[in-house]
């Protein structure tokens, strides 16, 4: 008996008897959508983890930040900070870093020795000055942001904000001239105050300070991705006060448009003996865009691509060296009435208030200076000193510190050897990270790993634990809804098995009939269930998206702040892959389980049969 007549008494039997073969056609069709749609979307699921936590995860698992604690000393006088060397990562730190198993690279994010950083176009009505700028490679940037990290010429640079260093100086001299402050004894006054305070009411002692230092308030969502313009160098504007001390009392003195005015024309005479003033004064301008923001406390450092700041300090210092006139700098002069960088040969240092900020100069304030506060029991300073921007002055390279003249390398940044507070350490695996932080303690790097990657590892577990669970759920379901219909149909079907007997069909025809009668209802099922599923899949995207949202977005980012934002259309797509397979194992299950109910069809006497035992 040909195939074909099999196939025509099995459609006869569909058209006869419609409600039995729904039997198998309706369970499979379920079966089918709930595979398509919960498949399709468990993967969904599972690309958008990967895309939105995992990816980042896995990327700033392999990247470990070292840090130090800053302690700067005052021993050359209140205008000279310097770094404590005992403070500093140095190259013998990254000699001895690299050297440990598993890590691949190794680098200092130095800070920038740029002054008078500020843009008065991000923040509304607000000038904001940018301080403790380092540079960062574009591994070591993913720790902070998922943008591009690279400097491209012609482009916005890239650039990580702190948000503790979103403050402003105010002044309020209430009508007074002349305001006195009181502290306490051994203790410097503190003149920062946040938006809660009390209008010029100092936070620390309680006393009416006119300059004060607040929280600029900001909105997240509105500075990512937000393209601004910075200027870099220049003078800092003269200071509108002086500050004097005696007997734990500070006095605040607000100086005169004359006495501003002169100490203007002194700066620039002074000034002018060795540099066109105009040109010197005169600061570079970048456009920047925000890739990331920093919201941790006890970090206060905003960071620039690294092959951006070679390129920033090189026009830093060339714009000094341009503006230079033939008249030589006596060295006496040079780290006394004029200020810079130095550098022995090696390293660079500043000898203003400090890299990356906008350091006060004799006469002038910076606010990233404090406003020049002297400490108690210090009068400040009355002898005229000047901040030049991009003044890069030679040591000697004994140890001594003895001034030798003016360097003329505009890439003298590039060619020193750098230092900072921290060190960014990329890892070979993730899976070596509990190795390296075990090795870095050892090797004298006291650092606690809080990397959390077990709450990921679950849930991504969980993940794998569902597509594993649905694919056998989806076995055993199919095999236990064809062997219930299959073998409803051979208990309904003896007497017809019997006829098919008498007339001379042969077992291995009851065999065939009944396989492809499985074949055909499970095809048309699959059809059905199939169609239905893509449809519903479609329809379901946007639930997902949002349910996805609640709960991954809304909660493992607050608490770790790792997550990017997925498009909805990730949702819209079918797992073909996983289809196939299903529609590969439902073929295999139905040709193997159906034998069982045909093959004890076939066995069937047919004389019991057509007698109906």
């Amino acid at each position: 008996m040909r195939i074909l007549s099999l196939l025509q008494i099995n459609a006869f039997k569909l058209r006869q008897h419609k409600v039995k073969a729904m039997f198998l056609i309706l369970p499979v069709s379920i079966l089918m959508v709930l595979t398509i749609v919960v498949s399709s979307q468990v993967a969904n699921f599972k690309s958008a983890a990967d895309e939105s936590i995992f990816g980042t995860i896995n990327n700033q698992a392999t990247l470990i930040n070292l840090s130090k604690t800053v302690d700067f000393t005052a021993n050359r006088g209140p205008q000279q900070q310097s770094f404590n060397s005992e403070n500093q990562f140095t190259g013998s730190d990254i000699d001895k870093i690299t050297a440990i198993s598993n890590v691949t690279s190794a680098s200092i994010n130095s800070q920038v020795p740029v002054t008078n950083v500020k843009t008065t176009d991000l923040f509304a009505d607000k000038t904001y000055n940018i301080s403790n700028i380092n540079e960062i490679d574009k591994y070591s940037a993913s720790l902070y942001t998922q943008e591009d990290f690279t400097y491209t010429e012609g482009q916005a640079i890239p650039i990580i904000l702190n948000a503790n260093t979103f403050m402003e100086q105010t002044e309020n001299w209430n009508g007074q001239t002349s305001i006195a402050v009181t502290f306490n004894r051994g203790t410097r006054p503190n003149t920062r105050s946040t938006g809660t305070s009390a209008p010029n009411q100092d936070p620390l002692s309680g006393t009416n300070s006119p300059i004060k230092t607040q929280a600029i308030a900001y909105d997240k969502s509105t500075l990512i991705g937000k393209t601004f313009t910075v200027t870099v160098g220049g003078l800092s504007a003269i200071q509108d006060y002086t500050i004097t001390q005696a007997s734990g009392t500070l006095t605040f003195t607000k100086l005169t448009a004359d006495e501003i005015n002169t100490k203007l024309a002194t700066e620039k005479t002074d000034i002018s003996k060795y540099w066109d003033y105009d040109k010197l004064n005169t600061p570079q301008t970048y456009t920047f865009k925000v890739v990331g923001l920093i919201e941790s406390q006890g970090d206060n450092k905003t960071y620039i691509p690294a092959d951006f700041a070679d390129v920033v300090v090189n026009k830093y210092v060339q714009n000094q060296l341009s503006a230079r006139n033939t008249t030589d700098i006596p060295t006496t002069d040079l780290n006394s009435t004029y200020r810079g960088i130095t550098y022995d040969g090696t390293q660079l240092t500043s000898t203003s208030n400090g890299f990356g900020g906008f350091g006060g100069r004799g006469g002038r304030g910076g606010f990233g200076g404090g406003a020049n506060m002297p400490r108690p029991g210090e009068n400040q300073t009355s002898t005229a000193s000047y901040n030049i921007p991009g003044l890069v002055i030679s040591l000697s390279a004994d140890g001594q510190e003895t001034v030798e003249g003016v360097s003329t390398d505009a890439d003298v940044y590039k060619n020193s050897v750098k230092t900072g507070t921290s060190i960014s350490l990329k890892i070979n695996s993730v899976y070596d990270r509990s190795q390296v932080v075990k090795d870095l303690n050892t090797a004298g790097y006291a650092y606690q790993d809080i990397n959390n990657l077990d709450v990921f590892n679950n849930l991504k577990n969980t993940l794998s634990s569902i597509s594993t669970g649905l694919t056998i759920s989806f076995t055993i379901l199919s095999i236990a809804v064809i062997i219930f219909a299959m073998s409803k149909f051979v208990s309904d079907s003896r007497k017809e098995i019997g006829i098919f007997r008498a007339i001379g069909m042969k077992k291995i025809h009851i065999i065939i009939m009944f396989t492809t009668q499985a074949l055909l209802y499970t095809a048309i099922g699959f059809i059905i269930g199939g169609g239905l599923g893509i449809i519903l899949n479609q329809a379901s995207a946007s639930f997902m998206n949002s349910w996805f949202d609640s709960l991954i977005m809304k909660t493992i980012k607050q608490t770790y702040n790792v997550v990017n934002a997925v498009d909805t259309s990730i949702f819209t797509r079918l797992s073909w892959q996983t289809i196939e397979y299903y529609s590969i194992a439902l073929l295999v299950i139905t040709l193997v389980i159906s034998l069982i109910p045909a093959l004890r069809a076939s066995s069937i006497s047919p004389v019991e049969a057509i007698k109906g035992e």
